[in-house]
C-alpha cells in the first residue's frame, strides 16, 4: 500500500510548492510514527470528516518531534525533518494523508 504524505494549505486549497507529496517506500511508516507526538488537529475537522481518514494536523513541538526524527529507524530521516521546517516556517499548512 502506498502513501500520500500532503503538506498543504486549505482555505484555499494549495499544496505547498516546495514539498514532493509523491509516495516514497519510505513514508507509510510516518503515520504510525506521528501517532505517538503531540498534535494541533485542524479546527475544521468536523467539516472535513466525510473526506479524509486521518484528519489534517501540525506538530505541536517541533524540538520534541525533531528529535524523535533523528532517533528513529524511518528511512528519509532528512525528508521529514525538511516538513517540520516547513511547518515551522508556514503556519497555515496543514500535513494529512492519502492511502
Amino acid at each position: 500500500m502506498g502513501i500520500n504524505i500532503n503538506f498543504r494549505r486549505w482555505h484555499p486549497h494549495s499544496d505547498h510548492p516546495e514539498w514532493d507529496s509523491l509516495r516514497y517506500g519510505g513514508d507509510k511508516e510516518f503515520p504510525d510514527f506521528c501517532r505517538d507526538l503531540p498534535q494541533i488537529n485542524h479546527p475544521d475537522i468536523k467539516e472535513m470528516s466525510d473526506y479524509y481518514d486521518e484528519y489534517p494536523f501540525r506538530p505541536d513541538d517541533f524540538k520534541l518531534w525533531r528529535m524523535a526524527i533523528r532517533k528513529s529507524k524511518l528511512p528519509f530521516r532528512a525528508r521529514f525533518l525538511k516538513l517540520m521546517s516547513l511547518c515551522e516556517q508556514n503556519p497555515d499548512y496543514w500535513i494529512s494523508f492519502i492511502y
